[in-house]
């Protein structure tokens, strides 16, 4: 069943700033369908102001990807005016995955419009304004209804995506494929997701003697995902990833690791607020195409993190978007021999051979470590940092 209000005001002469709502719209980043000169055409009522601090009425707006594909968008109001002043709202709607540009200015103008209708009615404008009700007919209405409730990809949403670089001097050429697939469904007691993808590079340099050295790499993986919802606060879940990549020495590399995480808010104010600690025990499975500075060529390594993350974008008392974030990895010790693995790279004239990196000593908890120490020790070399590990 649709329920459409229309706002209008009584026919005269166009109305001065102060006789109307000023309002201030705020769509941090890019918001599908946030259109301000849109709102200000047909909400005759309100005066759209680009200083918040002019503005008697705030508005947040959201969104985020639906399971289907759409978008859900969530409008907070905040009275700021001295008659409006304490007075909060929130409203919600959404897109179809296929919506058009207008389609989804539309519906947000719609909610905009109701939310901006109570604040009026706390004003002299409510004299002003009137309400109508657009009813659906009874085929309509049965229509309406079976397309919201059947959905024949039941809620799974497919992409594609692939990429491409080339480009080539008179000595040195070089090019870079990836592509990817992903399959995902998000309902509110499940999420899951799968994201196969593979990646190939390939340089090539013309030497001095007029021979041709090519350095090439592939990369592929498949990562997967499925989390629960246990409670409002409660979610766990687990994550498989399996993975070759040649350039950082791994012939095969399976991680598997479960996580249970707790939210300080409940998970339907996510849009709003979040606080978020999570705990990420698991085990990994290597296999080196070259033996490791431990002389290593497979192992297990247990593997294990934690952390908290906030994210808070509030219509209330706050004008901005404040975003907090941090890791702290649990694993210490032996849990960290990974770092120690030797990794390959081709020994390249001085005039082609690229600047030294620096290296990282401090990974995050999700980033296996480098270490700079690649060779294996040599014993008849005088014993220095490397060779004291």
């Amino acid at each position: 069943m649709r329920l459409i209000l229309l706002l209008l005001l009584v026919a005269g002469p166009a109305l001065a700033q102060g006789d109307r709502l000023t309002t201030f719209v705020d769509c941090p980043g890019f918001v599908p369908g946030c259109d301000i000169d849109f709102f200000q055409t047909e909400i005759g009522f309100a005066q759209f102001v680009r200083d918040p601090a002019d503005a008697a009425i705030y508005v947040l707006i959201v969104d985020e990807d639906t399971g289907g594909g759409g978008e859900r968008f969530t409008l907070f109001f905040e009275g700021r005016s001295p008659d409006l002043e304490g007075r909060v709202d929130t409203l919600v709607t959404s897109s179809p995955p296929a919506a058009s540009d207008d389609d989804q200015r539309r519906a947000l103008l719609g909610r905009l419009s109701l939310g901006l209708a109570g604040y009026a009615s706390r004003t002299d404008l409510a004299d002003r304004l009137t309400i109508a009700y657009d009813a659906p007919t009874g085929a309509e209405a049965e229509a309406a209804l079976e397309d919201e409730v059947q959905d024949p990809w039941n809620s799974w949403v497919f992409r594609i995506s692939g990429s491409g670089f080339f480009q080539g001097q008179s000595r040195s050429q070089s090019s870079n494929l990836f592509g990817s697939v992903s399959a995902e469904r998000v309902t509110e007691a499940l999420k899951v997701s799968i994201r196969p993808r593979a990646s190939y590079n390939r340089s090539d340099f013309e030497l001095t003697d007029g021979e041709t050295f090519t350095s090439d790499n592939a990369n592929y993986g498949l990562n997967s995902q499925i989390v629960f919802s246990l409670t409002d606060h409660w979610s766990a879940g687990g994550r498989a990833d399996l993975s070759r990549n040649t350039f950082s020495n791994y012939d095969f590399q399976a991680v598997s690791t479960a996580a249970v995480e707790y939210n300080v808010y409940p998970y339907d104010q996510a849009t709003q607020r979040q606080v978020r600690l999570f705990y990420r025990p698991g085990v990994e499975f290597a296999a080196y195409q070259d033996t490791t500075i431990l002389l290593e060529t497979s192992e297990f390594l247990p593997r294990h993190s934690g952390g908290v993350a906030a994210e808070f974008n509030p219509a209330v008392g706050l004008r901005r978007r404040v975003r907090v974030g941090l890791a702290v990895p649990l694993a210490a010790g032996p849990l960290q021999r990974r770092h120690r693995r030797r990794r390959r790279s081709p020994r390249l004239p001085r005039a082609l051979a690229p600047a030294r990196r620096s290296v990282q000593l401090h990974p995050g908890p999700d980033q296996p470590a480098r270490h700079p120490c690649r060779r294996r020790p040599n014993p008849d070399q005088r014993p220095g940092a490397c060779d004291q590990l």
